[in-house]
């Protein structure tokens, strides 16, 4: 009996493992129609894999992948159409550094953070809260080497951007806002489903759009070495970074993006949709003044541009002929000036961060820097030449202007305009000239052009924030001077603007006349700089007179010579203190050449705010 009972049991333990073994090749057969789920775990996603779902289908009896994927984009804190129409789209959050910013966009905690983390921590014992990942995983994520999707190394690369800009007091508004003006890094998080993936896709791809990246690139300290993307051919590099595409016929543009080396915070970037439109040669104007946007990147919008600015066409005319082949094909003397009279103030307030993407092939004018871009440290010293041969003679250059000197011209022409004048000058004047020697008597860096440039993002913020409040002071006076009501004169601003380009752009031929002596001519005082760009500085002061005609004939008849002379000084002073609150880059300082599509680091205007889908693998 006890025989019988013992194949009993044996029987029915092989039974119940048939049973169990053939529910789990049931079962597995079922998860097997979960296509494309295995590519959407931890080992690929990393933590975003917590948002991986399966969907059971009834009618069709399978299992159906549900993924989510960030969409990387530059929100301005409001909702998108698209949102609105995607009911795959659930949430947006910022990326703004943070360590419960990580957390909601599923990035693990910065290394220096991570490693903190204590054994108890990590074996899950009572006391402080489990840390969301662990430094292994957080390390892994910045390992370029590492089989995992690149975007999470793009988003972790974003975070620590923005804990830098934060940290530099980069943001007007308060922490966790975005604005139109302002906008910032965000991701939505997008619901995708593995039915609707292409056969050669091998890993989930994070959305975003050509527009958005562009700024992005700029924003991280990289420089566009290739952008096509009508052909899908992009590639950027610099800071540390890496950014290459590949084209798939059945997705697109896919990035891969790579972290090769560290960043730098001289690199960084004034972050506002204003500073970003430079990088694209657009220039946004001053709301409050009533200056339009302009674009000034290619030679066609200059031209354009001068047209808008004066219909007569001699504005055209003249720059078109600065820009002579044979003289210098990028050149805007005078024309330049449109960069600090046509912009805002884009510096945040107490931020040392003052970099911004060159909006123009030439945007040296006589109230700005003598260079379009520095190195972070002082190149090594050249070897020292041959000996010239006999009768040898150097050849000719046009060197840069030196602001400081510009400076200096404009200083004591104002001493003596008030010092002269038969009428008593106007208390706008003397407070030109009062805040004027101010800085120069606190700051040293206002008229010395070494201090000015080498300190990139190191400036002193004291010297930053006292010019700015002379620049903010400005744009108060203009407010008020072309609001103003009968029997007071208005002065609108932009017509002021307008009518000094039209004859600063003259400042080249006659400054250079006169230098040469030309009808018996002779150069005024230099103080010790250039006398080109000297006589330059003179030569605006000279052209007031036409200036105050040109602001009559765009509808201020009421306008006479002393108000245009009081508003031009003003004006004057307020592009110096634009320059000095604000540094152009070209391209080249993080190393790299240009192959294709970029101009000195900016990006033609048409791909301003793309919204081409782009792909990052």
């Amino acid at each position: 009996m006890s025989a019988d009972t013992d194949i009993a049991y044996i029987a029915l333990l092989i039974s119940l493992a048939a049973l169990v073994c053939s529910t789990a090749q049931l079962l597995g057969q079922y998860l097997a129609t979960a296509d494309g789920y295995r590519r959407c775990q931890k080992a690929v996603m990393g933590p975003w894999a917590r948002e991986t779902r399966l969907r059971w289908h009834w009618k069709q009896f399978r299992f159906e992948t549900v993924f989510t994927v960030p969409e990387i984009i530059l929100w301005d804190g409001g909702s998108r159409d698209d949102d609105a129409a995607d009911v795959l789209a659930t949430r947006t959050e910022l990326i703004d550094g943070s360590a419960p910013s990580r957390e909601r966009t599923h990035v693990p905690p910065a290394p220096d953070d991570a490693t903190r983390q204590t054994h108890t921590e990590r074996k899950g014992a009572t006391g402080p809260r489990r840390l969301a990942f662990t430094s292994r995983a957080a390390l892994r994520t910045l390992d370029p080497q590492a089989e995992l999707v690149c975007w999470l190394g793009l988003l972790e690369a974003l975070h620590e951007h923005e804990g830098d800009v934060v940290r530099c007091n980069g943001y007007a508004e308060p922490a966790g806002r975005a604005t139109p003006e302002q906008t910032r890094p965000a991701v939505t998080f997008r619901r995708r489903s593995w039915d609707f993936q292409a056969a050669d896709t091998i890993r989930p791809h994070a959305v975003s759009n050509v527009g958005d990246v562009a700024v992005l690139v700029h924003r991280l300290g990289m420089s566009w070495q290739d952008f096509r993307p009508q052909d899908g051919l992009l590639r950027a590099e610099g800071n540390g970074h890496l950014l290459i595409s590949t084209f798939s016929r059945s997705v697109g543009i896919v990035l891969q993006y790579m972290r090769v080396g560290p960043s730098q915070h001289h690199n960084t970037y004034i972050a506002s949709t204003a500073a970003d439109k430079m990088g694209f040669g657009l220039l946004a104007g001053v709301a409050a003044l009533l200056v339009p946007a302009y674009a000034i990147g290619s030679t066609p919008e200059v031209l354009a541009t001068a047209d808008r600015i004066d219909p007569s066409g001699t504005l055209r005319r003249v720059t078109h002929d600065i820009r002579h082949p044979l003289l210098c094909p990028t050149c805007l003397f005078g024309f330049a000036d449109i960069v600090p009279l046509a912009s805002g103030m884009l510096r945040v307030r107490g931020s040392s961060i003052v970099r911004l993407r060159v909006p123009a092939e030439y945007v040296v004018g006589l109230t700005c820097h003598a260079e379009v871009r520095v190195r972070s440290s002082p190149p090594p010293p050249p070897p020292p030449p041959p000996p010239p041969p006999r009768n040898h003679r150097p050849p000719q250059t046009n060197p840069l202007p030196s602001p400081g000197q510009a400076f200096k011209v404009f200083h004591h022409r104002l001493q003596h305009h008030i010092a002269t004048s038969p009428a008593p000058a106007s208390p706008t004047l003397h407070w030109v000239l009062s805040q004027y020697e101010s800085l120069q008597a606190t700051h040293p860096a206002w008229e010395d052009e070494s201090l000015a440039l080498h300190l990139l993002n190191e400036r002193p913020l004291p010297f930053l924030d006292a010019v700015h409040d002379v620049h903010d002071a400005t744009t108060a006076y203009f407010t008020d001077l072309q609001t103003r009501k009968p029997p007071h004169p208005r002065l609108r601003y932009a017509s002021l603007m307008a009518a000094h380009l039209s004859q600063a752009v003259h400042y080249w031929k006659d400054a250079t006349d006169r230098v040469k002596g030309v009808d018996g001519a002779q150069p005024r005082e230099r103080f010790g700089g250039r006398d080109w760009v000297a006589e330059g500085a003179h030569c605006y002061w000279d052209y007031v007179p036409l200036v105050a005609a040109g602001v009559r004939a765009r509808g201020a008849a009421g306008v006479g010579d002393g108000l245009v002379r009081e508003a031009w000084c003003v004006m004057m002073l307020r592009a110096f203190c634009w320059w000095r609150t604000h540094y152009m880059v070209g391209v080249g300082e993080e190393g790299g050449t240009v192959e294709a599509g970029v101009e000195l680091g900016r990006l033609p205007s048409r791909w301003w705010g793309s919204r081409l889908p782009v792909y990052v693998g």
